[in-house]
């Protein structure tokens, strides 16, 4: 009885609260100024071990403070760092090892030069290398340069460590960019920068130069006069693989002077070419799109570089669209016909405009995403949980930077067809806020369970609305965030507060709170019915999984009713040079929902502890640093909020090394109880209903490159584990290795997914899913893309819950060739294929077939 007291006294003091709550959500915006992936058990691999490190070098060093006049003019961007433009800045090297081992001293020679004027941040490279066959890079898409040698800089523009934007630039010239969000706990390679980069391979190193406009670092020109303001921290970076992967780096606190006429302490430099020099050079004016091509190498016969990089930062960037798209469906043996809601022709546009230095308007009308190979949504049958895609578009992929917290409350790919949506994006040395409103053709949700989720997809037109303001106290941050999803007798609120506490570099607490008030209409549920009617007909008794119409999904519609819930989360982590733990909390209510967000689960509470130790150590002598070890174990449990019925406890044991020959290696011993699925599929009960099943199996990742040009990946798991569409425990294999090749211009990757499930020593199913991709950069001005998957499906029919097909596959072939004949003109231009076969009917044929143009032109004022 005490429990059950306790379960519930949450969530009596809040759910009151809430429509005081929400009046308080529509009055802060007045008082502002007039500026304006659930995870559980934490299990996957490293985002990337030299971006932790980052903070570890700042913590380990007294900061030095580098005084830098304006600069005038601009640099010649071709790679060339001998310009006289540079000699005006003072050298600065890269003296400290990163990564692997914290502020070892760096082996290898790296010059950095960086000046900065009143439009733009101006850096360069020169990276000394005694052993040149050794490099790794090539041409690559954007944000494909991660296992490359690269150099980078990294801007915190307020200095707190709470958002840091990194920009990086391979030996090719080909660029990535990565927005790294303490608030939210993630890297984020789908934020993307407008700036440029040239780079150059010479016989003992490279040379990169960099133009990037200050407002893409968020660095303020009066960032001096703010009051209680911290000067700007840049992080100099250089990724050096070799045997053993390397991260090397620098980072001073950043003064301006105003006065560009002191006289320089360094005379001129002649400048000379290098022999043998090969050239690359990017430009990425898309307005922070995603870039597609002119990424690759340009050789010093086809151009000598960006000449005039630009030195003033449009006004206004507009880019125009028009799409030619068809697209067309039809079950197999039936005829082709254009795709309801995808219009054969179709005008739009996406519009940016400086409303100050570091604010700005955005609008998108008929927004595509024909730029992009189509989305690959495979997942196993085996998940109960709705697969997260990222998002492509390009005004949309702006906004997420201005919504990023623990919970991902704000998911733009709900947003799936907008006839139109505007946004304003702020940021200063103490706050950012971001405003979006979107009126949506149709109406996308996830619909969360404690045990599952699935999506409801309806056509009907709904009005999508958002804001965040963050405010930052040292190095702390608070922030208040809203969204409201309506239609037609819908309609979706949601305010949360979320902050972040930095207690030093390796240690952080970060914590969310959301309320939300919910009422759906009948049409919700129906689309999530098993089969038609199961909302006006009442659930037979004892409604036997995959026999029912009703499902969980249905029941948690609630239509017609007031739904009010919360979801709350507490964090706080430790990730040392010697030692890793972490705490979490969470406590999700039955009825809290985020219609415009990626929340997937709901109804469950839960904690999760980790602690390990990492080793270093020179696993052969050849290697150029020591390698790493790094064990932890990790613990959890989950109970349903609402029963308080048990749905999860698991222990998990990891052992990663880091090291030789490029190596990442993570093995892990699960031992779980988990319960996956109900029995009577319209009880929301779990005890009793929820069979709980003990699983025990292995599951590692593992990466290594003893080849420049060759990368594998070998995934997998292989133990027993519960089948939730069948409700049995049997033997899974699953495997999933991958290759990356790439020589000069063209790279491919194959990727083979394969999981098989046995009950009794019988094989229940068996799943393939095959990938190939290939790029190729014929040009500065031309790209080809390919793209072939084939996937298989094959059921035991006879053991199988409900009625499903014993064979499936599905191959999709798709060219896109795309053509830039300047910065400005972007033509795109691809044919799809879809062939499926099915069993029920024993026919194989072709089910989609499309051709697409879009034409896109880059307007600047």
């Amino acid at each position: 009885m005490a429990t059950h007291t306790r379960r519930w006294r949450c969530s009596e003091v809040l759910l009151p609260l809430l429509p005081v709550l929400f009046r308080i959500a529509l009055l802060i915006p007045l008082a502002l100024p007039a500026y304006g992936i659930e995870e559980f058990e934490d299990n996957a691999p490293d985002a990337e071990a030299g971006l932790s490190a980052e903070g570890n070098l700042t913590e380990g060093l007294t900061l030095p403070t580098i005084t830098l006049k304006t600069a005038e003019g601009a640099p010649v961007l071709d790679g060339y760092v001998e310009s006289a433009f540079w000699s005006s800045s003072p050298e600065m090297d890269l003296p400290w090892e990163m990564f692997p081992v914290r502020l070892a001293p760096a082996e290898v020679t790296t010059r950095v030069w960086v000046r900065v004027s009143s439009t733009h941040v101006y850096v360069a490279f020169e990276a000394d290398d005694d052993d040149m066959s050794q490099l790794r890079s090539g041409v690559r898409s954007r944000d494909g340069i991660k296992n490359d040698d690269y150099v980078s800089v990294v801007v915190d523009p307020t200095g707190r460590g709470l958002r840091k934007y990194e920009f990086r630039v391979n030996p090719n010239g080909s660029v990535s960019d990565v927005l790294q969000d303490t608030p939210s706990d993630r890297y984020i390679y789908d934020w993307d920068a407008q700036w440029q980069a040239a780079a150059r391979i010479h016989p003992h190193g490279y040379s990169v130069e960099m133009a990037i406009p200050r407002p893409q670092t968020r660095m303020a020109s009066d960032v001096e006069s703010a009051a209680g303001a911290l000067p700007p921290l840049v992080i100099l970076k250089r990724h050096h693989p070799r045997r053993v992967d390397r991260t090397l780096g620098n980072v001073f606190a950043l003064i301006l002077l105003e006065d560009p006429t002191a006289p320089t302490d360094r005379e001129p430099e002649t400048t000379t070419a290098k022999d043998g020099a090969a050239t690359a050079a990017n430009t990425n004016t898309s307005g922070g799109g995603r870039q597609s091509g002119n990424a690759g190498a340009m050789d010093p016969a086809e151009g000598e570089g960006i000449s005039n990089p630009q030195e003033k930062v449009p006004k206004l960037t507009l880019v125009p669209h028009l799409v030619y798209d068809k697209n067309e469906e039809r079950d197999i043996g039936g005829s082709f016909e254009q795709v309801d809601d995808q219009r054969l022709y179709a005008l739009g546009f996406s519009m940016k405009y400086a409303v100050s230095e570091q604010s700005w308007l955005g609008m998108t009308v008929n927004p595509n995403y024909s730029e992009t190979e189509s989305d690959i949504a495979r997942d196993s049958i085996n998940n109960q949980f709705d697969p997260f895609q990222p998002e492509q578009r390009t005004m949309f992929v702006d906004v997420g930077e201005y919504f990023q917290t623990l919970n991902k409350a704000v998911y733009t790919r709900n947003i799936v067809q907008p006839d139109i949506a505007v946004s304003y994006l702020g940021s200063g040395q103490d706050y950012t806020t971001g405003v979006l409103l979107a009126l949506d053709q149709q109406t996308q949700i996830t619909m969360p369970d404690n045990l599952g989720s699935d999506t409801v997809s309806v056509t009907e037109e709904s009005t999508a609305l958002a804001f965040n303001s963050e405010r930052y106290f040292g190095k702390r941050s608070l922030g208040l965030l809203g969204t409201f999803r309506s239609g037609e007798d819908y309609h979706n609120a949601l305010l949360s507060v979320a902050g972040t506490g930095n207690l030093g570099v390796d240690d952080k607490v970060r914590g969310q709170l959301m309320v939300s008030d919910t009422e759906y209409p009948q049409r919700f549920a129906e689309d999530l019915c098993n089969s038609s009617g199961c909302t006006t007909t009442p659930p037979v008794a004892d409604c036997e999984l995959g026999y029912c119409a009703v499902n969980p999904f249905v029941k948690r519609a609630e239509f017609d009713s007031s739904l009010q819930g919360y979801n709350l989360q507490l964090r706080y982590k430790h990730d040392g040079p010697e030692s890793l733990y972490w705490a979490r909390y969470y406590d999700v209510s039955p009825d809290f929902r985020a219609d415009l967000g990626f929340i997937k689960r709901v109804d469950f509470r839960a904690i999760n502890f980790a602690y390990g130790r990492k080793w270093y150590f020179r696993t052969a002598e050849k290697d150029e640093s020591q390698s790493r070890l790094r064990g932890y174990l990790v613990a959890g449990h989950m109970r349903s909020h609402e029963e308080d019925d048990a749905l999860e406890t698991s222990y998990t044991g990891w052992l990663e090394f880091r090291g030789s020959y490029q190596t990442t290696l993570r093995v892990g011993r699960w031992l779980r109880d988990r319960a996956v699925n109900r029995l009577d599929q319209a009880d929301l009960s779990v005890a009793d209903n929820a069979p709980m099943f003990r699983e025990q199996y292995w599951q590692w990742y593992s990466q290594t490159s003893p080849f420049a040009s060759w990368t594998l990946y070998f995934d997998g798991r292989w133990g027993r584990t519960a089948d939730p569409e069948n409700l049995v425990l049997g033997d899974l294999r699953e495997m999933i290795p991958k290759l990356e090749w790439f020589s000069g211009r063209l790279s491919l990757m194959a990727s083979l997914t394969w999981r098989s499930f046995h009950v009794d020593q019988e094989r229940l199913y068996k799943e393939e899913f095959f990938t190939l991709r290939a790029m190729y950069y014929q040009s500065p001005k031309i790209t080809h893309r390919m793209l072939w998957t084939h996937d298989l499906t094959k059921r035991d029919i006879d053991r199988w819950r409900g009625n499903e097909l014993g064979k499936e596959t599905d191959g999709i072939f798709e060219y896109t060739v795309i053509y830039q004949p300047d910065p400005k003109w972007k033509l795109l231009s691809g044919v799809r294929f879809e062939q499926e076969y099915q069993s029920d009917v024993d026919q194989r044929g072709l089910t989609a077939r499309e051709i697409y143009f879009k034409a896109e032109r880059i307007l600047q004022f």
